[in-house]
């Protein structure tokens, strides 16, 4: 049986079809919302916690989070941050580490990267992380924490 052009260039075009349909990215389906939808709750549940007089409570929801959902850069950067707070600079600088890895223009861990990188007397690299932080940041609060940082670093 000879094939003919024209049957080639359906054929590879049927393949190139098939090829580009599993291509297509895909809607997440309504319980994969639904599971992101109670994550999203319980770390906003965690953060109040932290926020109104029970943060071990608080921290320890957002841990068990993080151990079920260790690609949730939404508990890394906030456990981050919390470490921050509690002095925890070794184990925040790795959160931050971790969301800038998955996130490369993370304003928040950028900024606070630049923190960090200023607190042990980095400031070339504190004014890099900054810079960018300011770069994609959208939050107007945000963008004022920045730019006095930047100010106190400059003077």
């Amino acid at each position: 049986m000879k094939i003919t052009k024209l049957q080639i260039v359906l054929l590879s075009a049927a393949t190139l079809l098939i090829v580009l349909l599993f291509l297509i990215p895909t809607k997440p389906s309504l319980e994969e919302v639904k599971i992101q939808a109670s994550v999203d709750a319980k770390i906003d549940s965690a953060i109040a916690m932290v926020n109104s007089g029970s943060p071990m409570q608080g921290i320890f929801l957002l841990r068990e989070l993080s151990e079920e959902h260790p690609d949730n850069m939404r508990i890394q950067l906030n456990l981050g941050m919390f470490s921050v707070q509690s002095g925890q600079i070794d184990k925040a600088e790795a959160r931050f580490q971790t969301v800038l890895k998955n996130v490369p223009n993370q304003p928040e861990a950028l900024y606070f990267m630049g923190y960090i990188e200023a607190g042990k007397g980095n400031k070339e690299q504190a004014l890099d992380y900054l810079q960018k932080a300011l770069e994609f940041a959208k939050d107007d609060a945000l963008k004022q924490d920045i730019e006095q940082y930047l100010k106190e670093l400059n003077s």
